[in-house]
């Protein structure tokens, strides 16, 4: 099953008619109609909101595997995942699930003008955890700011990133984070004219391309693993 169908098995367990379901997790009935008739894709921040709010395990929402609910008291005393559930229960959830910190969420300005080094998360910058599956790799998450990466990335989106050395093998043409003596950039790197330079580019092609010298122009840098769409 999908996360659509995922969901709907969620909302049928919780005996919650759509209209119901929709306010409790702070969204119109209209809206999350559309999820439900496939029009419209969930968003992380959607996923997040139902399983805080009704304690349901974020595994199951994302592949259906598992527990629908998580082993707390309350949803014990609910009776729910009981043996009578027709919910397949899976082996033991990949290690991701047990990390109860998560990957966090800062905002992209936490890292600028911090130099040479590295880019260190700081527990006062973390805004917000997020459990992805999908990005179990990711160091941090960052949103989006400005117009240069659209139509790939809007303003507002997320994007998960791993950090690398920027002497380690880079992927051309793959889009990365760089912390540079310009203020931390989302780019496309490709070759330069010469050995010692790259060029920087935007998906948007109003934005015109920078040519940087990595040895001193560039402090860190973090490949995008891949983005969430914000909703709206």
């Amino acid at each position: 099953m999908g996360i659509k169908e995922n969901l709907i098995e969620v909302r049928k367990a919780l005996n919650l008619s759509a209209t119901d379901f929709a306010k409790a997790i702070d969204t119109t009935p209209a809206n999350y109609g559309h999820i439900e008739a496939g029009r419209q894709k969930p968003t992380i921040e959607y996923l997040q909101r139902i399983s805080e709010r009704f304690k349901v395990s974020y595994r199951f929402l994302i592949d259906g595997q598992g527990l629908m609910f998580l082993e707390t008291s309350e949803n014990k005393q609910m009776g729910y995942n009981t043996p009578s559930s027709e919910i397949t229960v899976a082996a033991d959830p990949p290690a991701v699930y047990h990390n109860l910190k998560g990957i966090p969420l800062v905002p992209i300005e936490a890292f600028a003008g911090k130099g040479a080094g590295d880019f260190v998360v700081m527990d006062k910058d973390v805004l917000d955890n997020y459990y992805i599956p999908e990005f179990k790799k990711a160091d941090f998450i960052i949103p989006v700011r400005g117009e240069s990466m659209m139509p790939t990335y809007n303003s507002g989106d997320l994007v998960a990133c791993k950090k690398q050395s920027k002497d380690a093998f880079i992927v051309w043409g793959s889009i990365y984070v760089l912390d540079t003596v310009n203020g931390v950039l989302i780019k496309r790197i490709h070759k330069g004219v010469s050995l010692s330079t790259w060029i920087l580019r935007s998906d948007n092609a109003v934005f015109e391309d920078i040519l940087i010298q990595p040895d001193t122009d560039v402090y860190n840098i973090a490949r995008v693993l891949g983005g969430i769409r914000s909703e709206g």
